[in-house]
């Protein structure tokens, strides 16, 4: 079986990411890492459910194999790790595919790159800032 890689941050779980993941998982054994705390406080400006929170409730779900939480060091140390031969890729997540197949090259990883389609409206960072708002009224 095929290894597979995802990543995101998964701050809030809702129907698009269960769909990222279902749909990575059909390409093989899916491994999920997690956006460290320190990832998402850049990205949100607070870290609303820690790391390995989000991490146990990526883990719980049916079609994720094994969950880890990401570094803030060398973010293809886990790639580097895993080895996969897919690389799974959110609508949202603005990666330059060219780039990463040739960072990967230097590795020594032959992995096939697949962008999954978005689902539905659902945005975790548009929900997170929209509860932001809710709690300072």
């Amino acid at each position: 079986m095929k290894k597979v890689f995802a990543a995101g941050s998964f701050v809030v779980i809702h129907p698009g990411h269960i769909h990222f993941l279902e749909e990575a998982r059909k390409f093989g054994s899916l491994t999920v890492v997690v956006a460290s705390d320190a990832a998402v406080r850049r990205k949100l400006g607070c870290v609303p459910v820690p790391a390995e929170d989000r991490r146990a409730v990526v883990a719980a779900l049916s079609c994720v194999d094994e969950a880890l939480i990401g570094n803030d060091g060398d973010i293809f140390a886990i790639l580097k790790k895993i080895r996969p031969q897919v690389i799974a890729l959110g609508y949202d997540q603005n990666i330059d595919i060219a780039a990463l197949k040739e960072r990967l090259h230097t590795y020594g990883i032959q992995a096939d790159i697949r962008r999954i389609p978005k689902l539905g409206g659902y945005s975790s960072t548009a929900m997170v800032k929209r509860l932001q708002r809710l709690a300072v009224q």
